[in-house]
């Protein structure tokens, strides 16, 4: 019969996987409680130091694996979209000055609309 080295430590101090099951689900315990803490809004990392802040010490990567096998997955906020355009605004509207002619007759030069415009082209 071949059995590893560490296989046979492990099963020599009594070390078995239904203790590693029960420690697994006493930590998804415990993650559970950070995870409705933070309304869901906490990953892996951040519930790995809540919990080593509440005294219980477990790697990032546990906390991940455990997540993962559960299916709890911290929901991502949207970020902030920058609006620039307010179209429901009660400012006057400004009158179109170009009406709408894009057809230039001459090159490089666009429709003397304004009296600014005038100003600059003499």
């Amino acid at each position: 019969m071949k059995v590893t080295r560490s296989a046979y430590y492990s099963w020599l101090n009594g070390e078995t996987y239904i203790k590693k099951q029960e420690s697994d689900k006493d930590m998804l315990k415990n993650i559970r409680v950070v995870y409705n803490y933070s309304k869901g809004s906490y990953g892996s990392p951040r519930i790995a130091k809540e919990l080593s802040v509440r005294g219980v010490m477990v790697s990032r990567r546990r906390v991940a694996k455990l997540m993962r096998e559960d299916g709890i997955r911290s929901r991502i906020r949207k970020r902030h979209k920058i609006r620039t355009t307010d179209s429901s605004h009660p400012y006057p509207i400004v009158e179109n000055k170009l009406s709408r002619q894009f057809e230039v007759k001459e090159l490089s030069k666009a429709p003397e609309t304004s009296p600014r415009q005038k100003k600059a082209r003499k």
